[in-house]
């Protein structure tokens, strides 16, 4: 059974042709082989036409026939098939240059801590106990003098200063011409603040000099806690310095230098706020708001007069004015 496969298998992809050339010489040499066979045999009779011998002939002629009509066989020349080799690529890296290694820290992310919930703890709201409102002791705008300001008119003369003092035009004013033969080196007017007695207090003024010559060198003041010959002065020139002292029975004590400051205004029809504090041994002085000086004394404390004082230098003259006075008690 194989074998019969195997001759069905090649006959089926074998070219007619080539079969028919096949069996034609096939029988072209099995009529040979039968002639061969016989050589002696005579028939007188009659001649007889060899069949095989001519179907031979005739298969072979029809082969020849078929292969010269049949039409040219196509090339079956097999392209190669190619197959793509796996080839290793090998990359040439360039050389690469030391490059500065970056430590990549690992960020650690805090793990979020439930926050507490705290109870509110009741806030205690203190009692706050009223600041007192210092009241006004005494006020001064010098629109007339009802309060009955000591006025002065003093001719002057040899040897005496002429003294003016008036309540004019919202002011107090004061004139002074201190003659060249005074004893003093300089003439004063002390102005007393009428009827006001003190001890613990804060009072503010306004002066300026509105004339003065050229060497007047004018010093406003403040004498306070004055009894007898035991006070306290303050005193401010108007070229811009400023004295606190002690007189204490008549002995004058310097409680600070002579001091030059830029708060101090100067120069002629310039305006000056002037404030004094008491308290107990504690003094501050205020020249246009800003402070001048702190200092602690308790020499005198007690109640005493307050007088406002003006000096000019000897030899020379000037006018000042005097407004807006206000004093109130320190709680």
């Amino acid at each position: 059974m194989e074998l019969l496969k195997d001759i069905l298998t090649v006959l089926s992809d074998t070219p007619l042709p080539t079969i028919v050339v096949v069996a034609g010489l096939v029988i072209l040499i099995l009529s040979f082989a039968e002639v061969k066979s016989k050589p002696f045999m005579i028939k007188p009779r009659k001649k007889v036409l060899n069949t095989p011998l001519i179907i031979g002939a005739v298969l072979v002629a029809v082969a020849i026939l078929l292969y010269s009509f049949a039409p040219p066989a196509p090339s079956t020349t097999e392209t190669p098939t190619i197959t793509p080799t796996q080839t290793e690529l090998v990359v040439s890296s360039p050389t690469a240059q030391a490059t500065p290694t970056t430590a990549v820290h690992a960020t650690e992310t805090p793990t979020s801590t439930p926050t507490p919930t705290n109870t509110p703890t009741p806030t205690l709201t203190p009692t706050l106990t009223p600041t007192p409102t210092p009241q006004i002791l005494f006020q001064e705008n010098f629109l007339d003098n009802k309060r009955r300001w000591q006025l002065i008119s003093q001719p002057g003369g040899p040897g005496i200063p002429r003294i003016d003092t008036n309540i004019y035009g919202g002011k107090f004013v004061v004139s002074i011409s201190c003659p060249v033969t005074y004893k003093a080196a300089t003439c004063n007017v002390n102005v007393p603040v009428p009827n006001v007695t003190l001890n613990d207090f804060f009072m503010e003024f306004e002066t300026a000099v509105k004339r003065s010559s050229e060497e007047a060198n004018v010093i406003i003041g403040v004498q306070y806690r004055r009894t007898n010959a035991s006070y306290y002065w303050f005193q401010y020139k108007d070229y811009g310095t400023f004295l606190f002292s002690l007189v204490l029975k008549g002995k004058t004590l310097n409680l600070s230098e002579e001091t030059s400051d830029p708060n101090i205004n100067t120069g002629i029809g310039s305006v000056n706020k002037i404030g004094v504090y008491s308290k107990g041994g504690e003094h501050v002085l205020f020249a246009n708001g800003a402070e001048l000086i702190r200092v602690e004394d308790g020499n005198i404390n007690q109640a005493g007069d307050l007088y406002i004082k003006f000096h000019v230098a000897r030899n020379n003259s000037a006018t000042i004015e005097l407004d807006n006075l206000v004093i109130q008690d320190v709680p």
